[in-house]
C-alpha cells in the first residue's frame, strides 16, 4: 500500500508543476487488474499551502477525499498512460507443502505465468509449472471415494509439466461500488469449468459483500487438456471485514462446497508494514468424520513474503509457503488465483490512512 500512496503524491506534484493554475483539483485512480478502485481527489492549493510544513502528512490526508471510482475510464473523461505491452509473463518458485496423516510433504515447483489483455477488462491467462523435486506425491495411490475432489490431489503432481491454468477473463464494474468478474477454462489444476463472482464494495465502508457460483469438470491426472467425469456447481456467500485492530482481516464464506457438502469457512489475515502477510483458515461442513477425509475439517495455514527488498526495483510480486491438509474431499474449494477482493483489497479507506505518510515521500 505505501507504493500506491507514494506513486499518489508524486503523480499529484508532477500535475501542479505541469497544469495551468486554472486547474484545481486533481482526480486521480488507481488502477488493479484492469478495475478502477478508488478516484483521490486532491485540491491543488490545499497541497500547494501544505508542502514544506512539519505536519504535512496528516493535514493532507485531512484534506483528501476518497470516492468510489466510476465504472468506466475512457478517453473522454480520463487520461490514461499507455501500456507499455498488452502481453506479459513471469517465472517464479512455488512451494506447495502438505500435512496429511501427520506425514509433512512438499515440493519445490518453477512455475511460469503469462497475461494477454484483450481489451478493458478482457484478457487471457495461463500457468505452468514444472516439478524441481519433491515429496507430496511419493506412492501416491487412486482414492476410493465416492467425491473424490481432492483426495486424488497427489496424483496431480507427478514429475511431468503441468497447465495449472487457462482462462478467459472478464472483469467489470456494475456500479462505482460493484465489481464482477467472469472466467472460463481450465479454473486450477484439478477443475475446469466456469466461475462468476460480484463484490460490492464502497470505499468508505470496511466491510464487503460477495457472491460466487461455480460450475465445474474436474481434469484429468496429467494436468493437461484431458477431463475425467466427475461434475460440480458450487457457490458461496461471502463477508469480508477490515477490523482495523492490527491489521487483522476477516472472512467468512458459507455456501455449497466442490463435494456436494454445505458448510461455512473462517479465515483470519494479518498484513505487515513491511508487506508481508500471514493468515489461517478453518472449514466445517456437514459431511460426515467418515467421509470428509483425513484431519475429519480442513485447516490452513499460510505466509505471504513480498519480493521487493530482494531486488533493485518495486515490484509487487510476493512467494506464498502454505501448509494445511488440503487432501480431504470435504470442505474442498477452487484455487481460484483472481478473486476480486483480493484485487481491490488494498485499496479501502483504512489502508490509504494508515499509509499516506508515503504521500510526500
Amino acid at each position: 500500500m505505501p507504493m500506491t500512496t507514494k506513486a499518489i503524491g508524486r503523480i499529484a506534484r508532477s500535475l501542479t508543476l505541469a497544469l495551468p493554475p486554472s486547474v484545481e483539483v486533481f482526480r486521480i485512480t488507481p488502477v488493479s487488474g484492469d478495475l478502477a478502485t478508488v478516484t483521490v481527489e486532491i485540491k491543488r492549493s490545499d497541497m500547494e499551502a501544505q508542502a514544506e510544513t512539519p505536519d504535512a502528512a496528516p493535514r493532507s490526508w485531512q484534506t483528501t477525499r476518497l470516492l468510489d471510482a466510476e465504472n468506466h475510464l475512457t478517453a473522454a473523461n480520463a487520461w490514461q498512460r499507455e501500456r507499455d505491452s498488452n502481453f506479459e509473463w513471469g517465472i517464479a518458485p512455488n512451494v506447495p507443502i502438505s500435512l496429511d496423516s501427520g506425514a509433512l510433504g512438499f515440493d519445490v515447483l518453477l512455475a511460469g505465468t503469462a497475461s494477454l489483455r484483450l481489451g478493458q477488462g478482457m484478457s487471457i491467462n495461463g500457468a505452468v509449472s514444472q516439478k524441481i523435486f519433491g515429496s507430496a506425491a511419493t506412492d501416491a495411490e487412486l482414492s476410493d471415494s465416492p467425491t473424490p475432489v481432492r483426495s486424488n490431489a497427489a496424483l496431480y503432481n507427478d514429475d511431468g509439466p503441468s497447465i495449472d491454468r487457462l482462462t478467459a477473463d472478464y472483469v467489470f464494474k456494475l456500479s462505482p461500488t460493484t465489481f464482477a468478474r467472469v472466467s472460463a477454462g481450465y479454473l486450477e489444476t484439478m477443475f475446469a469449468g466456469v466461475s462468476g463472482e460480484v463484490l460490492w464494495k464502497p470505499v468508505a465502508q470496511n466491510w464487503g459483500l460477495g457472491f460466487e457460483v461455480n460450475a465445474v469438470q474436474q481434469r484429468a491426472t496429467d494436468n493437461l487438456l484431458g477431463l475425467d467425469d466427475y461434475q460440480a456447481v458450487t457457490g458461496y456467500a461471502s463477508l469480508y471485514v477490515d477490523t482495523g485492530f492490527h491489521d487483522l482481516e476477516a472472512q467468512v464464506d458459507v455456501g455449497r462446497y466442490l463435494a456436494g457438502d454445505v458448510g461455512a469457512t473462517f479465515a483470519l489475515s494479518r498484513h505487515f508494514a513491511n508487506g508481508w502477510e500471514v493468515s489461517g483458515f478453518v472449514t466445517l461442513t456437514d459431511m460426515s468424520f467418515e467421509d470428509y477425509g483425513d484431519g475429519n475439517f480442513t485447516k490452513g495455514f499460510e505466509i505471504t513474503i513480498p519480493l521487493r527488498w530482494t531486488m533493485p526495483l518495486d515490484t509487487r510480486s510476493t512467494l506464498g509457503l502454505g501448509l494445511g491438509n488440503y487432501s480431504g474431499d470435504g470442505g474442498a474449494r477452487l484455487n481460484l488465483n483472481n478473486r476480486l477482493y483480493p484485487t481491490i483489497r488494498d485499496y479501502e479507506s483504512i489502508d490509504f490512512e494508515e499509509s499516506w505518510g508515503a504521500y510526500w515521500q
